[in-house]
């Protein structure tokens, strides 16, 4: 199972995503999280392509003032805008009030993982923007996955 956030894409970016892990020879189960107001030709040729889609929810952050000053400061200090710092310091995922978005992936996409009975066998979870497949991750010329693997560019 490949599992992303991949919300607010265009189609030429979730090709190179999907197409490529397609065109690798990839058969198994794709999981893709994605806001509701998805474009329409995205989610055809997201369906088109067997992804399971998701749609996540937005919803306000429960932490202190305070908190949402700091993570509105971080980041800022990550390159962030104004605006942007403040919207992702105030918005939050459903069902996870107390995380900011790009923390609440993670226990999102375990929920997905664990409603999917028919995905069994190793997971990979990615950035969706900047990733690119040239070969099947779980195919006949990787490793023997027995535990967590942790990787980072």
């Amino acid at each position: 199972t490949v599992m992303a956030m991949a919300s607010g894409y265009d189609l030429e970016t979730n090709k190179m995503f999907v197409g490529s892990l397609r065109k690798s020879g990839y058969k198994g189960h794709i999981i893709l999280a994605v806001k509701p107001d998805i474009d329409p030709e995205v989610k055809t040729y997201l369906e088109e392509n067997n992804v399971t889609i998701k749609f996540i929810k937005q919803m306000e952050c429960t932490y202190t003032k305070e908190q949402k000053q700091d993570v509105g400061e971080n980041e800022m200090n990550e390159g962030m805008d104004f605006d942007s710092a403040l919207k992702e310091a105030l918005t939050c995922l459903y069902p996870y009030p107390e995380l900011k978005q790009r923390w609440s992936r993670f226990p999102l996409l375990r929920d997905y993982l664990l409603e999917c009975k028919s995905c069994t066998g190793p997971v990979l979870v990615t950035d969706f923007r900047d990733a690119y497949f040239q070969r099947d991750p779980f195919g006949d010329n990787g490793h023997d996955i027995v535990g967590l693997e942790v990787f980072e560019e």
